[in-house]
């Protein structure tokens, strides 16, 4: 063990300086509304069940911005849509 514990604080702190930032999502989290696909899938709740049980079946295979999409979804149907931002 160190015996100083700046010397142990300055490890920690060259170990982290090596690590890259996590890269940015394939695409920007948008508002409900903005996606055509996700009212065409809140309207059709049985294509939307088909595609949430698939997801949590194999999320990998499916794909995750199509189950991200298929969230976004089910909070839509459940939430019903956004409300509008105020001065549009």
């Amino acid at each position: 063990m160190l015996r100083h514990p700046s010397a142990a604080i300055l490890l920690f702190l060259l170990a982290g300086c090596g690590s890259k930032p996590a890269d940015p999502p394939a695409k920007a989290v948008t508002r409900d509304g903005d996606d055509p696909l996700v009212a065409e899938l809140a309207a059709d709740p049985e294509r939307l069940a088909e595609l949430r049980r698939r997801c949590r079946a194999d999320r990998t295979a499916v794909g995750a911005a199509t189950c991200e999409t298929v969230a976004q979804a089910n909070r839509r149907r459940f939430f019903g849509p956004p409300p509008a931002e105020p001065g549009n």
